[in-house]
Order: C-alpha cells, then structure tokens, then sequence
C-alpha cells in the first residue's frame, strides 16, 4: 500500500525494472500469483504457474528447468531488471540460485518479443523486475517451503521508505536439502540489497546488490548400470561419489530511467551492470582430467556492460530500441589454455502498430557479435483481442545461440526458428508451436576404462524440431474447479524421432474451494500421466545434456493432494505428493522424489 506522509512524497514507476515501462508482457506471474503456487525455486515456480513440461533434476539445487518452447536450459534466458544474468560456461545461472520473492513479477516474453525486448536470449526469456515497496511504515513479508529429501527453504523481506523518494529493501534466502540418495545434498543463500531514489517526479534510480553462494554435491544422477526402478533410496549408487560444485557469485547493477513526457510518450533507460563468479569444482583424482593437483579447479569470470534503451512514438506506431555491450573475461585455472575475453555488442528493436481496435502488429530486429560471429535475430507477430476474454497470437520469430563455453566457442551458432500460436477463448487456452534448430549442438560423454563420464565432446550435428500442440481448460461449477491439460509432442534429430519429450502428457486438477469472505479452503487432487520418454541426462562435469539410449515406459504421476487455505494476508498450501510413490523421471536417471509432503507459506505485513 502507499501511505502519505512525509517519508512519501512522489509515486514510483510501476513498471520500472521491466522490459518495457509502457508495454508490459501478455504472460506475468505475478506478486499475487507465487503466493497460490506450492514452489522451491524459480524452475517450479515456472512449471507450475505455466503448466510447462517438466525437466527435473530430482529437487537437488541442480541447473533444471522447464521445456518452454521445446528448449532446454542453455535457451531459457534470465533477466534481472533488464539485464543478463550471464553465465559464461553453463550458459545461465542455476535457477535453484535465484530469489522469486525478490521479484515484483516475472515476466515471460517469447519469439518476437524476446528479439526485439530481450536482446541475448534465445526466443524465450524472463525477467525478474526488483519489488520495492513505497511506504513510510515497515513492510516485511516470509516465504517458507518444506518438502521431500529434508528440503527447507525460507525467504526473507523487509522493506520502507528510509527519506522522502528513498527507499531501501533487503531480502534473505537460504534453501538446502540432504536429499534422498546419497551425493545430493545442497546449500543456497541468497542475499540482496535495493534501493530506488525518486530524484525528481520523472526520474528514477534504483540499485541492487545480491549475492549469491550456491554448494552442491553434483551426484550426476544414477549409475545407468543399474536398473532405476529396482533400486531403493539406500541401495541406489550417484555416478560420481565426490563431484562438488561451491559457486560465490556477486551481482552489481544501477539503472536510471527517465519520464520525459507526464503521459509516459518518450521514456529513456540507461544501465550499468558487474558480475563476478567463482566456481570451486572438488573431485577424487579416478575423474580428473589435463588437472596437476587431481583434486580441484576453478572457474572464474568477470562480466561488465551496460544496456541503453528507449521508447517512443512515431505516429501510430510505438518503438523500444537500444543497445548493450559487454566485457567478459573468463578463466579456467588449472588447464590454463582456457582462458576467454570477448567484447559483445547488440542492438535491437521491437516496434508494434495497432491497426484497428482490435488487431496489433509487432515486429523486431536484433543482431549482435559474440566470439567474433555476427549472430542475428528476426520476428513478427500478430494479435487479434475482439473482447477482454477472446485473444489470438500468431508469431514468427528466429534467433541464433552462440555456444557456450563447455561446449566450445569454436562451433558454430544455433540457429533457432520459433513458429507459435497462443488463443484464450474464455476457460480454454491453446499452445501450439514448433520449434526448428539448425546446426545443433549435442554433447556426448566421454568415458574412461570403467564407463564413467570423465568428460563430454560437443559437437555439431544436424537439425533439430520440436512440435507440440496443448489445449488447457479451465471451469468452475459451483465450489469446485476443473482444469485438464493435454499435450501432444513430436520430437526429432535429424528426422528421426527421439522422444526427449513424452508424445502425450496430461494433467487433470480438481479442487473444491469454500470461502468466507476474504478467507477460503481449497482442497484439490492432481492426476497425470506421459507417454515413454528417451530423455537426455545431465551431465555436471560439463554442464550440458548428453544422449542416452535409456527409456522410460509411459508413467502416471502417483497423484498428488493438495490442500490451500488463505487467511487474510497469509496463504498456506500443503502437499502430499505422489501418493502412490510412481518411480519416474524427466531427466534420465534423475529420479523425482517418491513420495513426500510440501509446506509452503506465505505472509505479508502491511503491504
């Protein structure tokens, strides 16, 4: 809320921090919508919130994340306020790192609105604008999770007008677990620091410092020798019995972003931004490779840059152009050859003209040089909203992904075709995309005399499609609320159909909800299922997927119970998950947890 006294004197902007302060995106999550999802971290929160498939490193603190738009974790780009949260060797932070509740929203933009507002993702992207509050009086809010595998998770805020158009917001996060199998334990904290400053009634300045420490055990899943599916939580064997990963990282930006017109016309945005990263990787010397000591090496990297931006009209057409560059420098000690410097520059634009009151046409450009190769990016789209409860998106976007650092600069970029279209209909929503690579990368392990993954070799192979069809419907009769999902994905490398995605995949969730007044009861039961599945593995030594030839046989979910209470500025949900304890994966060899009960909470003062 905003309360009027001398501490507050001049409103913020709403949308400072997003892509666009003008134009917000057609898919937000937002502050509202976290506290109705049960989520750990960033990857479920997305899941869950989007209904996405699910690529799950079994709850462990490891780089999973959603398939969204048939693409992995190397192609879903996060965003802070804007900018990239860069990752030079995996491609993107681990999303098990990141802080939700530190975020005012998160917003997801796709084909053409990711070349044209999101300059180095890879068609998909979401950004993560700063929540600070505008209040004269204390505002805190806590997040608490608790789940499977000894898994606690807490977040911590504490917000408040500190001088008239000062305010300051702190947050803490810790999540951990020890897991369920042996090697998976892990540690994360999460601290930040935002201030934003109303200089004058049109311009703003905000700052954030978070960071970061990130310890896993990185167990590689389960050895492929033994069957998944007769193996207990104590018989189970990791992969690698000694592999750990202990990241530090530091995150420094400040943004200033000015009004120059009352009614928003013109708006400029300049930011600067630092990350610095380590990387201490343990490991017995039966796994080491090109190292003197056989025990550990380090990964560093420093990153700076900055982004300008701007946003106007020009008759009927409304513009957002700008520019970023970046310094990288990026080393591998112990294998000293490995040594990285690359400048980055881009520039994009993203322009849209209504034609009518209820058709809009979006295009947008982008081209930028990474590693020496001139990369480009290309899209338009087309909106039809007859009524607030009917809309139709057509969208026609291509990108290219340069590769990233452990699969090897010296390859060739991806290209990336992005053909979609989204349409609500009342309750019903449709998803129907196919997505084309050319010139993919895959990456295949390299095994030592006893068969286990002392390395990976990527290479560059052919093309690569994902085409997928969900239909989602949503409807409530009386106290009780229906949504069924069913998806149907085809999946294939170099013509042949390789199932990484299961070919049908469905979800029934029914719930029954009783209020009164502003306080309810929601008690619900979630059912699913998937056709067999080829997936991938991940492989922690290099951070990429690898190619496996194991296959899972079509699996329901176990069903999951749920129960949600909202009181007042509380909201409580309590899950009890698969129920009937279903072994299953999404990442080979990556099982998810068999059975458990999750507790999430949410609570806010005098917000």
């Amino acid at each position: 809320m905003v309360v009027r006294d001398s501490s507050v004197t001049l409103p913020p902007l709403v949308n400072l921090g997003r892509f666009s302060i003008t134009d917000p995106p057609a898919v937000v999550i937002s502050k509202a919508d976290r506290r109705h999802v049960r989520y750990t971290n960033l990857s479920e929160l997305l899941e869950r919130s989007l209904l996405l498939p699910r690529l799950s490193h079994g709850g462990f603190g490891g780089y999973d994340a959603p398939s969204m738009f048939g693409g992995e974790q190397r192609d879903l780009t996060v965003y802070q306020d804007g900018r990239p949260l860069v990752d030079p060797w995996a491609g993107g932070p681990a999303l098990s790192s990141l802080a939700p509740e530190g975020a005012n929203s998160h917003d997801i933009v796709t084909g053409t609105d990711a070349v044209g507002l999101a300059p180095t993702s890879t068609l998909t992207a979401v950004n993560m604008p700063t929540s600070i509050h505008n209040t004269a009086v204390p505002y805190s809010s806590l997040w608490y999770a608790q789940g499977g595998g000894g898994l606690i998770a807490a977040d911590v805020t504490l917000s408040q007008n500190v001088a008239p158009n000062l305010n300051v917001t702190v947050g803490l996060r810790r999540n951990g677990a020890i897991g369920i199998y042996d090697r998976t334990d892990f540690d994360v904290w999460n601290g930040r620091v935002a201030m934003r400053a109303i200089l004058i009634a049109q311009t703003h300045l905000a700052i954030r410092y978070d960071v970061t420490s990130h310890n896993s055990d990185q167990w590689g899943g389960l050895r492929q020798d033994v069957p998944l599916f007769s193996t207990t939580e104590v018989s189970a064997q990791p992969r690698y019995q000694t592999l750990r990963d202990e990241t530090r990282r530091h995150d420094l930006s400040a943004m200033v972003t000015h009004v120059f017109d009352a009614d928003t016309t013109v708006v400029f945005t300049a930011q600067v931004y630092g990350t610095s990263l380590a990387l201490l990787r343990l490991r017995d010397s039966t796994t080491a490779t090109n190292q003197e000591d056989g025990s550990s090496y380090v990964v560093r990297s420093r990153n700076y840059g900055g982004i300008t931006r701007l946003e106007f009209s020009l008759g009927p057409v409304r513009l957002a152009a700008g520019a970023t560059s970046d310094i990288l420098t990026s080393d591998r000690f112990v294998e000293a050859d490995r040594a990285n410097e690359d400048v980055t520059t881009a520039l994009f634009a993203h322009g849209r003209l209504a034609l009518d009151s209820t058709l809009t046409l979006r295009a947008a450009a982008r081209t930028d040089v990474r590693w020496g190769k001139v990369l480009t990016g290309f899209g338009s789209a087309l909106r039809w909203a007859p009524s607030r409860s009917v809309d139709v998106d057509i969208d026609v976007a291509t990108a290219q992904r340069a590769p990233t650092l452990a699969e090897g600069r010296d390859l060739d970029p991806e290209r990336h075709l992005l053909m979609s279209v989204t349409a609500r209909l009342e309750g019903f929503r449709l998803l129907a995309y196919r997505r084309t690579v050319a010139s993919t990368i895959l990456a295949n392990d390299i095994v030592d005399q006893f068969g286990t993954a002392v390395s990976t070799k990527s290479i560059t192979a052919g093309e690569r499609t994902t085409t997928s069809v969900g239909l989602s419907y949503k409807t409530t009769i009386g106290d009780i609320t229906i949504e069924p999902l069913l998806r149907l994905t085809e999946t294939t490398q170099d013509g042949v159909t390789d199932e990484r995605l299961p070919a049908v995949a469905g979800r029934l969730d029914v719930s029954y909800r009783y209020a009164i007044g502003n306080n309810s009861v929601q008690l619900g039961i979630v059912g699913a299922m998937m056709s067999p599945l080829r997936s991938r593995t991940w492989s922690p030594i290099s951070w990429q997927y690898t190619s496996t030839t194991l296959r899972q046989n079509a699996i329901v979910n176990g069903l999951d119970l749920y129960l949600a209470a909202v009181l007042g500025n509380a909201t409580v949900r309590v899950g009890y998950e698969n129920v009937f304890a279903q072994r299953q994966y999404t990442v080979a060899m990556y099982p998810d947890i068999v059975r458990n009960i999750s507790v999430v909470l949410h609570w806010t003062f005098l917000d």
